[in-house]
């Protein structure tokens, strides 16, 4: 395994199946996911993301965090909505990918079981690629413009729930209920495959303590694996992108 600080380098051809999966990691439709409960506003719960893939036969990985955040309240159509934010910074060979997504959710859909990506506010969602100027969202469920559906995902095939474990955080050693299931995304002619398990705990700000996803397989590339652990939960979280509203 290499890790921080080794002389060895990611290879290019590996760095392109790392970036090439953060935008094709989705399925559009409605499971448990990151959004599974809402935390009092202003709260934000960072997860640690580790990336493993083989190449030649040895483990390479790479390291990065995830933010959602809860970051205001609106009202549409007499519906109490938030806006969630989800922010990203991974770094490979010395090179830092960054992107950052804001949406407007009415509540009711932020909750497990739901699929919040198909019901988020029109014209209420917007993306920062890198420090790039923000831009309107306007197709949300399109996993060649955004990753949103990696923590937003919806039903997967197969689901079933399993027992209990321990699972380590910042919280501490917490007993969560598992579910895992898998999905399949297609789109021109590109097949996404995976296997994806998530923990779930109260005292989660978000519910979710734990998420891995296993054997992702992006057409004929060799597969990959991501693991989420939730790393620090922080208070009065402000925007990143202040004025979208």
């Amino acid at each position: 395994m290499l890790g921080p600080g080794k002389e060895h380098k990611m290879p290019r051809q590996t760095l392109r199946f790392l970036l090439v999966l953060l935008l094709w990691i989705t399925t559009p439709v409605a499971a448990q996911n990151l959004l599974s409960q809402l935390p009092t506003d202003g709260t934000s719960a960072r997860f640690l993301m580790e990336f493993k893939t083989k190449s030649e036969d040895k483990e390479m990985t790479a390291t990065g965090t995830l933010n959602i955040s809860s970051v205001g309240k609106e009202t549409v159509d007499q519906q109490p909505c938030r806006w969630i934010e989800i922010y990203y910074a991974v770094t490979v060979n010395d090179r830092e990918i960054k992107l950052t997504e804001k949406l407007l959710i009415p509540e009711e859909f932020c909750q497990a079981g739901q699929a919040p990506l198909t019901h988020v506010v029109k014209a209420k969602a917007y993306i920062q690629r890198g420090n790039r100027d923000p831009e309107p969202l306007t197709d949300i469920l399109d996993a060649l413009v955004s990753p949103i559906p990696i923590v937003l995902c919806g039903a997967l095939e197969n689901q079933q729930r399993l027992e209990k474990k321990l699972v380590e955080s910042k919280l501490g050693q917490l007993s969560c209920e598992g579910l895992q299931g898998n999905f399949k995304y297609q789109k021109d002619g590109q097949q996404v495959t995976c296997q994806v398990t998530t923990w779930r705990h109260q005292k989660a700000p978000f519910g979710i303590i734990q998420a891995e996803l296993n054997d992702i397989k992006i057409g004929q590339q060799p597969a990959f694996s991501i693991s989420l652990t939730l790393n620090a939960v922080l208070k009065n979280t402000r925007s990143r992108l202040p004025d979208l509203k």
